[in-house]
């Protein structure tokens, strides 16, 4: 049996299954570390200690890393600081800045 299949409909791109497996779990991993920067950019920004608290924690924690190689205390650090000064974190928030820019 053929372990390959189709990334795309036209057949661009042949991948197997554990590399598909593979771009799925990254996908998923990055996925959770975006997610909690998000929530923890609103907490911040909202005031919201419990949440704020709780987010830290994952942040810190050795569980946190098993989802990337960042540092998560900085990157706390970093979206506090965005925050605190108005300063987009996500390419969403970016996008006004890219109009008007001949």
């Amino acid at each position: 049996m053929d372990t390959d299949i189709d990334a795309f409909d036209e057949g661009y791109v042949r991948l197997k299954k554990e590399e598909l497996n593979d771009i799925g779990l990254e996908n998923l991993r990055m996925a959770v570390v975006e997610r909690a920067a998000k929530d923890y950019a609103a907490a911040v920004r909202k005031g919201l200690y419990h949440e704020r608290h709780s987010l830290e924690r994952f942040f810190k924690s050795g569980y946190f890393n098993l989802f990337c190689t960042l540092d998560g205390a900085a990157l706390a650090r970093d979206i506090r600081i965005a925050v605190q000064n108005g300063e987009p974190l996500f390419e969403k928030d970016m996008s006004h800045r890219n109009e008007n820019t001949d």
